[in-house]
């Protein structure tokens, strides 16, 4: 009984073995054909550390920004995602001009901008590639002087968001620390109080920096996320898989071309050698090899019945792989949201295809560019008017409290008397009854938002490039139609077309200045102060062409179409009588 049961046992642990064995070859066969593309790594491939945070680990987080970075570096596909946003979000570059109609505010804005220390007209185009490369853009802003006094000339400076990390316990200090390198609020994560920085150069030294010198733009994060993702986390590494596969058939295409064609020789291996022999070799060979001359164009080959040449097609069969590539580059494309054409690929395009691929394309610019106007461009204006006002370069308006503002308050309530059914409307009955019962002069007119002083001061307008122009003509016309009908002004009209307003009006100016134009014979005239222009006749616009360009100015003074008609009536005699 004893025997049976060892024996039963041993039998029982060979099979269990046997088993396990088993497993371990499928799983090693498994990891094996896995392999095939990921154990060798390659510039997109990485793997998270599995955690339960919405935020990734810091480990994560920097192996992210230093394998986009590579990537964006060295891949074209990777840079063609990244960069197509860039210059289709910001194109030419924004432009951002105050609301708040004061010289002064004015004169603080444009230092920034044009500071040579700043070099915001090429900066802004950086911020905006940060963004989508590394996931974040951090800026820093420096508003002291030597004597670390308050000054109204801001000075900004990007922050490395590879340098941001969680300092040793030592630096801690505080029981509001947090981890993953940016300190929050314990009790508000989304309330930024400072964030920590290692030197470059000196890895033990950490400096933490006050949330409100900082500017911290997050791309594709939560509003709860403290660190920002970047834009192809989702496709590094299908781009890492599509360089493998390319790689692949460069080998492969290469193995197959490298045969010119192969030498039949009838006979034995002493026939072979002795021609073989005969032949001449090249003087170009690498060492340890015995190659022959290459066939020029034009040479003629002498051949017997004893040799015969034969010419091998590489069979290189790229038919049967390329819906494969394109499988890998429309995922990629369909990650970004970006159409295919962008990455090279124009095989199936054509005008209207690639208009409907757009439509979508086009959303998600408007998107980012809405996105940023809020959360980077309007945030840098503010910060730079709020230095000037606590260097006491600039006082902020002054407001009441709309909250306690009677009168506001009744202007709030709607012009429309609550009816019988209790929703505000009337009766469908009473409508014919009611009308005109009421004085319209009596009715209060419905409360219309403006904006407070104190917004307007710390607001700035912000004009995006246009993203795609079909029709230069069609959107000059559709631009006219509105700006005659009053639905956007000259300014907002002229920016969508890609112009600067002020510095067009500069050279409008400029041009008025210099006297007659070589454009026409009356020079440039004023649309504006020229207000009865549009009730001269012909005549009369004749007669204006003829005037010097002091009697221009004061005909252009003038806006009573009768005064304006006297005194072209008393040039036009002036001039008959000299």
């Amino acid at each position: 009984m004893i025997e049976f049961i060892r024996t039963w046992a041993t039998t029982q642990k060979a099979r269990w073995q046997s088993e396990l064995n088993s497993i371990q070859v499928e799983d090693k066969l498994v990891a094996e054909a896995g392999n095939v593309v990921t154990e060798k790594q390659t510039d997109g491939g990485w793997e998270f550390i599995r955690s339960n945070q919405k935020d990734l680990v810091m480990t994560d987080q920097l192996r992210m920004i230093q394998s986009v970075r590579r990537l964006f570096r060295y891949d074209p596909n990777a840079r063609a995602a990244i960069f197509n946003m860039v210059k289709y979000v910001i194109g030419r570059g924004v432009i951002i001009t105050p609301k708040f109609e004061d010289k002064k505010v004015w004169h603080v804005w444009r230092t920034f901008w044009t500071d040579k220390k700043n070099k915001m007209g090429t900066r802004q185009f950086e911020m905006v590639l940060r963004f989508f490369r590394d996931g974040e853009m951090l800026m820093q802003f420096f508003n002291k002087d030597s004597e670390n006094k308050a000054t109204w000339k801001t000075l900004v400076r990007f922050r490395d968001p590879d340098d941001l990390r969680t300092p040793p316990m030592e630096y801690k200090g505080d029981p509001q620390f947090a981890k993953n390198d940016v300190e929050v609020d314990p009790n508000d994560v989304e309330t930024v109080l400072r964030y920590w920085f290692q030197d470059p150069y000196f890895p033990n030294i950490y400096t933490k920096v006050d949330a409100n010198d900082v500017l911290h733009v997050k791309c594709m994060a939560d509003s709860d996320q403290k660190r920002g993702e970047t834009f192809i986390l989702p496709v590094m590494n299908l781009i890492g898989q599509y360089t493998d596969w390319l790689q692949n058939r460069l080998v492969l295409n290469r193995i197959r071309t490298a045969i010119a064609f192969v030498r039949k020789i009838k006979g034995g291996s002493a026939d072979v050698n002795r021609i073989a022999g005969s032949l001449g070799t090249s003087s170009r060979t690498a060492e340890g090899e015995n190659k022959s001359n290459n066939i020029r164009r034009g040479t003629i080959l002498n051949a017997n019945e004893a040799v015969d040449y034969e010419f091998k097609t590489p069979n290189i069969n790229a038919a049967d792989v390329k819906d494969d590539g394109r499988a890998v580059i429309t995922r990629i494309a369909g990650g970004t949201g970006q159409p295919e054409h962008n990455f090279g690929d124009a095989s199936n395009a054509n005008y209207a295809s690639t208009f409907v691929a757009e439509a979508p394309f086009v959303k998600e610019i408007q998107y980012f560019q809405a996105f940023l106007e809020e959360a980077m461009f309007k945030p840098l204006y503010r910060r730079v008017i709020e230095n000037a006002v606590e260097a006491k370069a600039l006082k902020e308006p002054a407001e009441k409290d709309p909250m306690a503002d009677d009168e506001l308050q009744e202007a709030e309530k709607p012009p429309v008397k609550p009816g019988a059914n209790g929703n505000g409307n009337k009766p469908a009955d009473d409508d014919a009854e009611g009308e005109g019962d009421e004085n319209p002069k009596e009715k209060k007119q419905a409360f219309e938002y403006q904006e407070t002083e104190k917004e307007k001061f710390y607001g700035c307008d912000i004009q995006w490039p246009e993203i795609i122009h079909r029709d230069l003509k069609e959107l000059t016309d559709s631009l006219t139609i509105q700006r005659s009908n009053g639905w956007v002004s000259d300014k907002t009209a002229s920016e969508t077309l890609g112009f600067e307003f002020t510095e067009e009006w500069r050279k409008q100016q400029s041009v008025r200045d210099m006297g007659d134009s070589p454009f026409d014979n009356g020079g440039v005239i004023d649309p504006e102060a020229l207000a009865g222009e549009e009730q001269l006749d012909n005549e009369a616009r004749q007669q204006m062409a003829s005037l010097t360009k002091e009697q221009r100015a004061q005909v252009m003074a003038e806006k009573d179409p009768e005064k304006v008609a006297k005194l072209l009536s008393k040039f036009a005699a002036a001039t008959a009588a000299n």
